[in-house]
């Protein structure tokens, strides 16, 4: 008998890999799935989590920033910056910090919403935009020695 997630990814055509134990199902990962690279930060911006790499921009929510700023993002929740380092907060890493520059600020697509009472000619209309900021990430980097990879090894 299949559950709900299961007959989701039976249906977005995820091959299914058999296990020992029955009831265990694992699927593998899917070609559009974007792969990350060997550096990348979870950081916590804007009001939404963003998995951000060096040299890629991104867009959240308005931030305080002027355009071509330097700003800083202090809070970050997870970490990798070799193939088997990885930090994870509890809730952020305290040693570190992405550095990314504005690079413009923009809104967004335009939402219509409305309302109206039947049967009384009242119709209201009206059009919203989020104001949006886009970014490229610049540096990705921690203060703890104990964290960068010996390349002696």
């Amino acid at each position: 008998r299949l559950t709900g997630s299961q007959k989701r990814a039976d249906a977005l055509g995820i091959p299914k890999v058999d296990v020992d134990p029955m009831e265990t199902m694992f699927y593998q990962v899917p070609d559009s799935v974007p792969k990350l690279g060997e550096k990348y930060a979870v950081v916590e911006v804007g009001g939404s989590q963003v998995i951000v790499e060096e040299g890629r921009w991104y867009t959240v929510n308005r931030l305080k920033a002027n355009v071509g700023d330097v700003i800083r993002l202090p809070r970050v929740l997870l970490m990798k910056m070799a193939q088997d380092k990885v930090q994870l907060g509890l809730p952020y890493l305290e040693e570190a910090v992405v550095e990314a520059q504005v690079v413009e600020h923009l809104r967004g697509e335009k939402l219509t919403a409305g309302k109206y009472k039947p049967k009384k000619h009242y119709r209201r209309k009206w059009g919203v935009r989020d104001e949006l900021t886009k970014f490229v990430v610049t540096k990705i980097h921690t203060d703890s020695t104990d964290f960068i990879p010996n390349l002696n090894e």
